[in-house]
C-alpha cells in the first residue's frame, strides 16, 4: 500500500508501533518522576518504607508471593486445558510455556512476544494452533477484565476523577463502550472460525491459512471452563494488589479500593506500551486513577510496582532461565 512516496511496509508499521510505544513509555516516566520528585505534590511521603515493621513487611511479601504462585498456577492450568485440545502436554510443559512466554512478552511492544514465547514448548507444525489458542486464552481473560470493570462503573462514586463532573452524561457512553468491548471479545472466543475466514481473504495472510487448517477453537462449555479460570486470576491478581494498598494504607476502605482497582486493571490493559511489561506506564495509570483516595502517590507506586515484580519481572527471569538452558533441560 503507497500512499505519495511512503510504502506502508510490515517495517515501517513496527517502527511506528515502537515509536509510539517508546513516546508514551517517556512521557509516562517523566509524569511520575515529576510528581514524585522534580514538582512533588505536597502529600508525597516516603516515610512508609521507616515506619513499616520489617516482620510485618516480610509478612506481606510472603502473603503476596503466596498468592502469585497461586496465580501462576490457575494460569498455567488454564494454558495447560486449552494447548491440550492441540497436543498431550503435562502440566509442567504447561507452566514452562507460561513462563517463556512471559520472558519474550517482557521485552516486547504490547507482550507480543507472548506468543512465540509460549510456542516454544510445542510442536513446530502445532505453533500456528497453539498461538491463536493463546490469542483466545487472552481474549477470555479480557472479557473478565471487562466484566470487572463494568461492574465499577455502577458504584463508584461521583468524584471518580476519570468522569470528573460529567459522570451522569458520560455513564451511558462507557456503559455502550464496555458492552462492544464485550461483545466483540465473546464473538471472537466463541466463534474464532468466522474471523480466520475473514482473515484468510486477504492475499497476504493466506499462506498463514496451513497452520490453522480445521481449527474451531472449543466448545462452548470449555470456553466457559476458562473464562471460570480467567475469573478466578482477576480475583487473584486484584486480593493481592488490596494486600498491598492496605499495608501501607489502611484508610481506605476495601470495597472502594476494589471498584478502583478494577478500573485501573482494565485501563492497564489498553493502554499500549514499549517494553519491559508497561514499567512507568502503569505507574502512571495508578497515580492517576488513586489520586482520588489515596493521598500519598509514593503509596501507590510502590504497591503496582511490587506487584508487578512479584507476578512479572520473577516469572520472567525464571522463564528467560528455562530458554536459556532448553537443552539442558
Amino acid at each position: 500500500m503507497k500512499t505519495g512516496s511512503f510504502t506502508l511496509t510490515s517495517k515501517n508499521t513496527n517502527r511506528l508501533t515502537w515509536l509510539l510505544g517508546l513516546a508514551v513509555f517517556a512521557t509516562c516516566i517523566t509524569y511520575v518522576l515529576n510528581t514524585l520528585f522534580i514538582n512533588p505534590v505536597p502529600s508525597v511521603d516516603f516515610s512508609i518504607f521507616s515506619d513499616s515493621d520489617g516482620y510485618r513487611i516480610t509478612g506481606l511479601l510472603l502473603i503476596v508471593f503466596i498468592i502469585g504462585i497461586a496465580n501462576l498456577g490457575v494460569e498455567s492450568y488454564k494454558w495447560w486445558f486449552m494447548a491440550s485440545q492441540i497436543q498431550n502436554i503435562t502440566y509442567t510443559t504447561a507452566v514452562k510455556s507460561v513462563l517463556t512466554g512471559l520472558a519474550v512478552g517482557f521485552i516486547t511492544p504490547n507482550r507480543l512476544g507472548d506468543f512465540p514465547g509460549r510456542a516454544m514448548q510445542f510442536n513446530k507444525q502445532e505453533r500456528g494452533k497453539i498461538i491463536l489458542m493463546n490469542l483466545l486464552s487472552g481474549y477470555a481473560q479480557f472479557i473478565t477484565i471487562c466484566l470487572f470493570a463494568l461492574f465499577s462503573i455502577f458504584l463508584l462514586p461521583v468524584d471518580f476523577s476519570l468522569f470528573l463532573n460529567h459522570y451522569d452524561s458520560l455513564k451511558v457512553l462507557y456503559m455502550g463502550l464496555f458492552l462492544l468491548l464485550l461483545a466483540y471479545h465473546a464473538w471472537f472466543l466463541f466463534k474464532p472460525e468466522f474471523f480466520l475466514k475473514l482473515f484468510f481473504r486477504v492475499k497476504l495472510f493466506r499462506p498463514l491459512s496451513r497452520h490453522f487448517h480445521n481449527f474451531y477453537g472449543m466448545s462452548v462449555y470449555d470456553n466457559f471452563h476458562v473464562l471460570h479460570f480467567s475469573f478466578l486470576r482477576s480475583v487473584l491478581y486484584t486480593t493481592q494488589l488490596l494486600f498491598i494498598l492496605c499495608f501501607f494504607d489502611n484508610t481506605v476502605p476495601v470495597a472502594t479500593l476494589f471498584l478502583y482497582a478494577n478500573m485501573y486493571f482494565f485501563i492497564l490493559t489498553v493502554a499500549p506500551s514499549f517494553a519491559l511489561n508497561k514499567l512507568g506506564i502503569r505507574e502512571s495509570i495508578s497515580v492517576v486513577i488513586f489520586s482520588g483516595i489515596i493521598q500519598n502517590p509514593v503509596t501507590v507506586v510502590v504497591s503496582v510496582l511490587l506487584l508487578w515484580i512479584i507476578n512479572q519481572v520473577i516469572p520472567a527471569f525464571i522463564g528467560a532461565w528455562l530458554l536459556l538452558n532448553r537443552k539442558a533441560l
